[in-house]
């Protein structure tokens, strides 16, 4: 797979790097930084999303794409989320996959047309990575992640339970999410709790700052 990017790359774009694990990326990343990144979400030692989140802090100009077989549509929300700037499965082709380089490159961002676009794209997944929610939607799902009732989360953000119950419906609604256990998942995803030896661990974010070689 690396030595087809290579191939299809090469022509227009310095390729700085391949690697094969996470820890590696992170370490040729800080050592070469590169413009642009290309990773699969399932990597070893320090996974896709993760690796996506310490490389955007470090350098948050830095432009992150996916390349991989994960077509799932939580998986391109967690892409997003966690700051990458496109998301192209595996079956592209070359033309598509240089498409969209091209496109990040000029500051914009990128979904491969198989996926649901319409759910997918930055118009619901920012670039801030905020996924579909508004800041108080995202309060209100950190809490349903932590485990509290209606009542607690409406005393702790000083609204009203109708109003609580209301976020919840509008945020399963635009998530596509139904149950307790599927909201939590996402949550985890979007970084808003951490899961560490089964517990949830809470994650208080700023706000992310907001800019061509190519690393693998």
């Amino acid at each position: 797979m690396i030595e087809a990017l290579r191939s299809v790359l090469c022509p227009e774009f310095e390729v700085l790097e391949a690697v094969a694990d996470g820890e590696a990326l992170l370490a040729a990343a800080c050592e070469l930084r590169p413009d642009l990144v290309l990773l699969e979400l399932s990597l070893p030692l320090v996974d896709g999303l993760e690796a996506v989140r310490v490389l955007r802090t470090r350098a948050p100009e830095l432009r992150c794409l996916f390349v991989t077989q994960h077509a799932a549509l939580h998986h391109v929300r967690a892409a997003f989320a966690a700051g990458a700037s496109g998301y192209v499965l595996k079956e592209a082709t070359p033309a598509e996959l240089r498409e969209a380089v091209w496109r990040i490159s000029r500051g914009d961002v990128y979904v491969s047309p198989k996926l649901r676009v319409d759910e997918a794209s930055p118009a619901s997944v920012t670039r801030q990575g905020s996924g579909a929610l508004t800041m108080r939607q995202r309060e209100v799902l950190r809490r349903v992640a932590e485990g509290r009732t209606g009542k607690q989360i409406a005393s702790e953000l000083g609204i009203s339970l109708k109003t609580v119950e209301s976020h919840k419906a509008c945020i399963s609604r635009q998530l596509g999410l139904r149950s307790t256990a599927a909201l939590t998942r996402h949550a985890i995803e979007l970084g808003l709790v951490h899961a560490v030896d089964g517990l949830l661990a809470t994650v208080v974010t700023a706000p992310e700052r907001t800019g061509f070689q190519v690393a693998e």
